[in-house]
């Protein structure tokens, strides 16, 4: 004869109303949740769901008792200990300094400096739109575009394309081929 056949095991549907809620309620003074309820009492009393101790709670009004509160706000507490504590642990990700761009000036070039030029309420398909301001602050009347015949399928005529594609220190310092030729600059060909 084994010991399992001398003895019955407890199971949870023998248990008398008073025993259940005495072991759900022990239990509820750890701390534990709902879940762990259930899977603690599945060890000793086999299958227990999270609904058979939900349902002891409620019919013994469990949740209200100032005990299973004060373990309940406990436990927050020290989840929320915890979850500081793995926050501070974590080593803030450092990130590299980034130093601002030099700003490229545009060509100041104006309307009557280029001889011609038209507003963007004139500006239609197939004339260059190559801004003719520089980077102050003007009015949107004040603003005028080359307006010459753009190369097919291109914004720009081959005057401005060559002029705003050209390298940044041709751009920024020399804004015609004829200053940079002063000064012995290599200008690039057209």
């Amino acid at each position: 004869m084994s010991l399992a056949e001398t003895f019955d095991p407890i199971t949870w549907p023998a248990l008398s109303a008073d025993e259940k809620r005495d072991a759900v309620f022990e239990l509820m003074l750890r701390g534990r949740t709902v879940q762990e309820i259930a899977e603690a009492l599945s060890i000793t009393y086999g299958t227990i769901g999270a609904n058979h101790v939900r349902g002891v709670i409620d019919r013994h009004n469990l949740a209200e008792e100032p005990a299973a509160l004060a373990a309940k706000q406990r436990r927050c507490s020290e989840e929320q200990a915890a979850s500081r504590a793995r926050a501070r642990a974590r080593k803030p990700l450092m990130l590299p300094r980034v130093s601002a761009l030099p700003k490229i000036p545009l060509p100041k070039l104006s309307a009557t400096s280029a001889g011609s030029g038209i507003t963007l309420f004139d500006l239609k398909n197939g004339m260059c739109r190559a801004p003719l301001w520089d980077d102050s602050a003007v009015g949107v009347h004040d603003k005028f575009y080359c307006g010459a015949p753009a190369k097919d399928g291109q914004s720009y005529c081959a005057s401005c394309c060559e002029r705003l594609h050209a390298p940044a220190r041709e751009r920024i310092v020399f804004h015609t081929p004829a200053a940079a030729a002063s000064v012995n600059w290599r200008v690039r060909a057209r």
